[in-house]
């Protein structure tokens, strides 16, 4: 039993057996609330215990050739007087070391004496207080946190239904309408939507392409912006392509993506390039045309084919240096072969020969795309957004004419038979035959200013009737001169006199 005046008695040597350890056995019997200590090796807390020593507070003293571990008291005053038949510690108030060397550490500091320097307080800005130009807008929708779809439940949170384009709320809403509806019947189709195919509008719908089977967790994929499914994108093609028949929308028109996978370009060649040319032959009045092209199940690569310029541009956003359009180019010149023998080569604004066969001019390295960190299967989502950017650009699709003044230039610097350049608009105009000369000329002008012949005699010709054109402008607008100052000083002598 320990008394309340063996609480202020000086620590008793350890046993010769070990070093001195604090009682923790769960069957050891209770100790003062002043006998509670803690084991520290610190120099400050040591330097602390020696000057106690010297106070006379403890007598022992350790022999040489052990380490000094002592007891250090949180207390050294004598506690209340209590009955003194039996007395119980209170119970721990849940302290750990950690705390009690917090606690004496502290203690210490404030006991010491002031230092002269003072240390210079850091003054924290409120969170509110951010200088606006350092604010990061985050303008990207918030990914759900959400990777499953739930039957019966939105697809989206409330939060981002708000922010999301018409079309994809349409979208929402459609599907969670359509789900609301197969739970009340308990249609044993629920986990897939049909989707039928329209006809016309140049769309494949013969079997098994006139049905598109799209799982509802390819939807939840979509609105979540994750990979899309090749029937989602085929879906939004044919979406759009009977948007723009129906509306009548001039120089652009999308193909049924189908018959574009690696497997049908590699082994049924003649067959998709006669695909393709139908299809440019039916919308001949168009200009560019959007074709979706899969490298793979969940790769996709959009085409904007401009055949009346033999060109073919490859929006792909990713990084993968394999790819290998190879097959691709060779459908797509002999797609381009037979429309220029359906509608004649007189329509053709530019024509390229290899060997004899009209050719287009391919660029699949695009300069101006932004390339994506990772190619993880958004290059669909980056095909679907250019599709619907060229769709809807307004000013009768200046993004389509852009693109193709572009590429006839490009054209114009890339093809081997144009060897004679006109100037019409330069530093100095004339015809010249090589195209580094051309190009200095025409540097910083706008518009038209020069085009490339395949013969001496066309260039001359061409930039003879453009002198000439010029040389009658140069005499009209004289005589307008004299005819109207004729006519003024005529009026004056009839207003005067």
């Amino acid at each position: 039993m320990v008394t309340p005046q063996d609480a202020t008695a000086a620590p008793s040597p350890p046993p010769a057996g070990g070093p001195f350890e604090p009682d923790s056995q769960p069957d050891s019997q209770p100790e003062s609330q002043h006998g509670n200590a803690l084991d520290i090796d610190q120099a400050p807390i040591d330097t602390f215990i020696a000057e106690m020593e010297g106070d006379g507070v403890s007598p022992y003293k350790p022999p040489a050739d052990r380490t000094l571990k002592k007891k250090l008291f949180l207390s050294q005053e004598t506690p209340e007087q209590e009955d003194t038949t039996a007395f119980t510690a209170p119970p721990r108030v849940g302290l750990t070391p950690r705390t009690l060397l917090g606690a004496t550490t502290e203690g210490m500091k404030q006991n010491a004496t002031p230092s002269c320097s003072k240390k210079k307080v850091r003054k924290r800005k409120k969170s509110g207080d951010v200088a606006a130009s350092k604010k990061v807008v985050n303008d990207k929708l918030p990914t759900p946190w959400r990777k499953m779809h739930h039957l019966g439940q939105p697809m989206l949170p409330a939060h981002i239904v708000q922010q999301v384009t018409p079309d994809m709320r349409s979208l929402h809403d459609a599907v969670l309408m359509k789900e609301d509806l197969l739970l009340r019947d308990r249609n044993p189709s629920y986990p897939v939507l049909t989707a039928k195919v329209p006809t016309g509008f140049g769309f494949v719908t013969t079997y098994p392409a006139d049905l598109m089977f799209i799982r509802y967790e390819d939807i939840f994929r979509l609105l979540n912006m994750q990979q899309l499914d090749r029937n989602l994108v085929r879906l939004l093609s044919l979406s759009m392509a009977h948007d723009i028949a129906m509306e009548n929308t001039t120089d652009i028109a999308i193909m049924d993506p189908f018959y574009m996978t690696p497997a049908v370009v590699q082994n049924e060649q003649a067959f998709l390039a006669k695909y393709i040319k139908d299809f440019l032959v039916l919308n001949k009045d168009k200009k560019c045309f959007a074709i979706p092209y899969f490298r793979e199940f969940k790769y996709c690569t959009l085409l904007l084919f401009h055949p009346y310029h033999s060109h073919v541009s490859y929006l792909d956003s990713g990084l993968d240096p394999d790819k290998d359009f190879t097959d691709l180019k060779s459908t797509l010149d002999k797609a381009l072969s037979g429309f220029i023998a359906e509608v004649g080569i007189d329509k053709i604004r530019h024509e390229k020969k290899v060997k004899g066969c009209y050719v287009c001019n391919h660029i699949t390295k695009f300069p101006c795309l932004k390339q994506s960190a990772h190619d993880n299967g958004m290059e669909a989502w980056f095909a679907i957004l250019q599709m619907r950017s060229i769709v809807r650009s307004q000013n009768d699709l200046l993004l389509p004419s852009s693109l193709q003044r572009m590429f006839v230039n490009m054209a114009d610097t890339t093809d081997e038979n144009m060897t004679y350049y006109v100037v019409y608009h330069g530093r100095v105009p004339g015809v010249y035959e090589d195209w580094e000369d051309c190009r200095r000329q025409v540097h910083r002008f706008s518009g038209n200013s020069y085009k490339g012949y395949t013969t001496l005699e066309e260039a001359e010709a061409r930039y003879a009737n453009f002198r000439a054109g010029q040389r009658r402008e140069m005499w009209r607008t004289p005589f307008i001169v004299m005819m109207l100052a004729a006519t003024a000083s005529i009026v004056y002598y009839v207003i005067v006199v």
